[in-house]
């Protein structure tokens, strides 16, 4: 019988020789969670450089939308007075941004102009909103923010909506006739406004 702890094959083991292999591995062991955790924190300062380019991103994407925004508002406030005209029968010099006072609340217009239809020579006002992509949503907003101004009685013509696309989803097209808001795109007819309330 020995007087030292066996292995399993019958070797006596050598505990300081295992000890100091234990501590060998786990000096290692040790060194490597400092090579992870030095991993970890340059990961989290990429990541938080990551973080903070993907938000100078988003802002540049949304300084870029609303200048495309501003171009289809450009766009049809040039372009809808001889629409106006040739679908409708509305003469109107010019269409510009307007700026309302309700209850306190500034109401801002994309497209806005005093007009005549030339059928009964009556005075008619444009109240327009320019979007690059209308959706239902987009023209009922559109129609109860009209509905605000002239229940107000800030405006005195005979009003005539109006919402001017680069696409319209079906979904606006159904919304602005059963709303009575002329739909204008470059793609499809004009959805004649029939009523304003």
């Amino acid at each position: 019988m020995s007087s030292g702890i066996e292995g399993s094959e019958g070797n006596q083991l050598d505990l300081p020789r295992e000890i100091a292999g234990l501590k060998l591995k786990l000096e290692e062991l040790d060194a490597k969670l400092g090579e992870v955790g030095k991993l970890a924190v340059d990961l989290r300062s990429e990541v938080s450089k990551l973080a903070a380019g993907l938000e100078g991103l988003q802002k540049e994407v949304s300084k870029l939308s609303e200048s495309f925004g501003h171009v289809v508002e450009d766009i049809a406030r040039s372009t809808l007075p001889s629409i106006l005209l040739a679908k409708m029968g509305i003469s109107i010099g010019s269409l510009a941004r307007a700026f309302f006072t309700v209850d306190g609340r500034v109401v801002e217009l994309d497209i806005y102009g005093v007009g005549e239809r030339l059928s009964d020579k009556s005075r008619v006002e444009i109240l327009g909103e320019a979007k690059a992509r209308i959706h239902g949503e987009d023209v009922r907003l559109f129609h109860e923010k009209a509905l605000r101004l002239l229940d107000s009685k800030v405006l005195d013509g005979n009003p005539v909506l109006v919402m001017y696309g680069l696409y319209a989803h079906p979904s606006a097209i159904e919304e602005a006739s059963r709303r009575g808001v002329a739909l204008i795109t470059p793609y499809i007819e004009v959805v004649k406004a029939t009523k304003q309330g």
